[in-house]
């Protein structure tokens, strides 16, 4: 618009000249100021809107990641109590007691075990399967009854179930890493290890429970709810969030381009970031250019503080500009 008013004064100071008519030309020059001004305003107030855009998304993407972060946090700090509380289940310790000094158990000791995993496992969804094994790491019983092959098998990474297995007391826990196993249909989770300890002896483990966490739609739901949210389409269609560790590694991510188990590769400043620092980058993903916020994990209570459990996860939440 001043543009043309520009291109309106220009030509009519042509107009004046051409008929010698020199009185309109003052006029026109305060016109010409005047569009200028115009001009310069419009310009300082969209750079104004532009940042107030910025500052705005940025508030949301530094905010959406603390959310998700602790929100996830949280809900492993309950994992974490959960496989130490059914470890004390009284029917686990006095079966798995005696089939230590026995080395066996009757088929209804070993129903008794069923039965309990499988009304624990109704109240908890958030598990696929929990598991009890003996002190060699022999399946014993399971809540999934689709997984009935696996009774009598060896759990899978024996590195996990003998960290277990070597825990002292009833208040530690062992966690796998984040890997894809056939105890979560090849899929990435985490397992939740806690000792089961002798009936007589609370020094003395006889087994262990292991818990095979939902990992798949418990982080996407995570994700989903705590994602930035914008009234402008444009901006949300280039929004997502994502969980990660600190080499990179995907746990979970609502964008279709980044597969769990993919590696994303980000700035040092981020994957080296202290534990529940909390801050935003401008960052370029595939020639696009975001701003992105980002929180490291710290914990929730004496998850993760001082509990001996140390598992890294980064929050991302990113928007496209």
């Amino acid at each position: 618009m001043s543009t043309l008013l520009l291109i309106v004064i220009m030509n009519g100071k042509i107009m004046s000249l051409q008929r010698d008519v020199k009185s309109f030309l003052p006029i026109l020059d305060s016109f010409q100021e005047i569009s200028t001004d115009i001009q310069n305003i419009f310009a300082s107030f969209i750079e104004h809107i532009h940042q107030v855009l910025l500052d705005t998304i940025q508030e949301k993407v530094a905010f959406s990641a603390v959310l998700a972060v602790e929100v996830m946090d949280r809900n492993l700090y309950e994992r974490a109590n959960d496989c130490r509380w059914w470890a004390l289940n009284s029917s686990f310790r006095q079966i798995l007691t005696k089939q230590h000094k026995t080395k066996a158990i009757t088929r209804q000791e070993s129903q008794k075990l069923t039965d309990t995993l499988i009304y624990i496992n109704r109240l908890y969804t958030v598990y696929t399967n929990i598991i009890l094994y003996d002190q060699n790491g022999k399946i014993l019983a399971l809540s999934n009854q689709a997984e009935q092959e696996l009774i009598g098998s060896i759990m899978p990474r024996p590195s996990d179930t003998s960290r277990c297995l070597g825990l002292n007391n009833t208040q530690d826990y062992t966690v796998s890493d984040f890997h894809a196993t056939e105890l979560y249909v090849n899929e990435y989770t985490y397992l939740y290890h806690a000792a089961i300890k002798d009936w007589e002896s609370i020094n003395t483990n006889v087994g262990g429970i292991a818990l095979a966490f939902d990992s798949k739609p418990e982080f996407q739901a995570m994700l989903e709810e705590t994602v930035p949210k914008y009234m402008n389409p444009l901006l949300s269609d280039n929004t997502f969030s994502i969980f990660l560790d600190r080499s990179g590694h995907i746990i979970s991510s609502t964008s279709t381009e980044l597969p769990v188990g993919s590696t994303l590769s980000l700035p040092n400043e981020v994957l080296t970031a202290e534990n529940g620092q909390n801050d935003t980058i401008y960052w370029e993903w595939r020639g696009k250019p975001y701003l992105v916020g980002y929180k490291v994990s710290g914990g929730y209570r004496e998850y993760k503080n001082g509990d001996g459990y140390i598992n890294d996860v980064i929050a991302l939440a990113c928007t496209g500009l």
